[in-house]
């Protein structure tokens, strides 16, 4: 595999000592290929290889240009604001999962910081690419590299098998995972109807206030 000459590669690979702390997400359903993380607040797509099983591309495998442009195209659940997962390499490590780290934290969730294998539950999630060594491999949102944070030229990528990550020349093809903000879930009518009942009640106690 090429790699791009200006870039000073380093090849992280993270270890589940690092770990131990780590606050546990629910993983919750909400049907329609989506999954909610209701620790980051965020809803991933259900299929880890999503762009290959809907059409859009044939194997999965994408430049950084074309997984940006899929994962901003995409409309899921009547929801248009989906992109790649961020990431930050100067924390990558974390005890916890944060909100730079979004790839990432999931790596660590998945697995509880070990290595993920095509023998590995990944449940609720699907269709995770581990058949070769190098196939595991994610697009992040994240442009640059450790030499050059400005270098428009690489991208960020991270390893959902061994949680390494490095930045790659964003002409190489790797696969894309595409997150939005926020949860998809819909409030039931009667959640609804007691949200006017309350609004009633408060504009109610307010006219007495006035009287």
């Amino acid at each position: 595999m090429n790699t791009h000459p200006k870039s000073l590669i380093i090849l992280a690979c993270v270890s589940s000592m690092a770990f131990v702390n780590l606050a546990q997400a629910d993983f919750i359903n909400r049907g329609g290929g989506m999954i909610y993380d209701d620790v980051l607040d965020i809803t991933w797509l259900q299929d880890a290889n999503y762009a290959m099983t809907s059409g859009s591309d044939t194997d999965g495998l994408m430049t950084w240009d074309a997984a940006s442009t899929w994962a901003n195209a995409l409309t899921v659940g009547g929801f248009e604001d989906w992109q790649l997962p961020t990431f930050d390499p100067f924390d990558a490590r974390p005890s916890g999962p944060t909100l730079t780290n979004e790839i990432g934290s999931l790596w660590i969730q998945l697995n509880g910081g070990a290595s993920i294998g095509t023998d590995t539950d990944i449940s609720p999630f699907i269709n995770l690419p581990l058949q070769s060594e190098l196939s595991e491999w994610y697009w992040t949102g994240l442009e640059g590299s450790y030499d050059d944070l400005f270098d428009t030229a690489v991208a960020w990528r991270f390893s959902m098998n061994c949680g390494c990550w490095d930045s790659q020349a964003k002409d190489i093809e790797f696969y894309a995972w595409a997150v939005r903000s926020g949860d998809v879930a819909v409030p039931e009518p009667g959640t609804f109807a007691l949200l006017g009942i309350g609004l009633a009640g408060m504009g109610l106690a307010r006219r007495r206030r006035k009287i």
